[in-house]
């Protein structure tokens, strides 16, 4: 079953945004996100994501292990962030 995470991802990628700017590390922003998350499959994605970004993993790499919910062109707007 295709499920669309467009409105997810949108809310996911404000409030990631804002957090961050705030000062909120990458590690907590992503703990509140994921308890917001409304669907089940997004938590467990974010979930996985906050543990390799635990592990030293960057935020894109992990995002990148769930390509169907985080497509090449979110990617690579988070890649060129993390180089910035």
């Amino acid at each position: 079953m295709f499920f669309n995470f467009t409105k997810e991802k949108i809310f996911f990628t404000h409030h990631l945004f804002l957090m961050i700017r705030g000062g909120l590390p990458i590690s907590e922003a992503l703990e509140t996100l994921k308890e917001e998350a409304k669907s089940k499959s997004f938590k467990k994605a974010l979930d996985d994501v906050l543990k390799r970004v635990l592990e030293g993993e960057s935020l894109n790499k992990s995002l990148a292990r769930h390509p169907k919910i985080f497509d090449q062109f979110f990617q690579n707007i988070i890649k060129i962030g993390e180089e910035s």
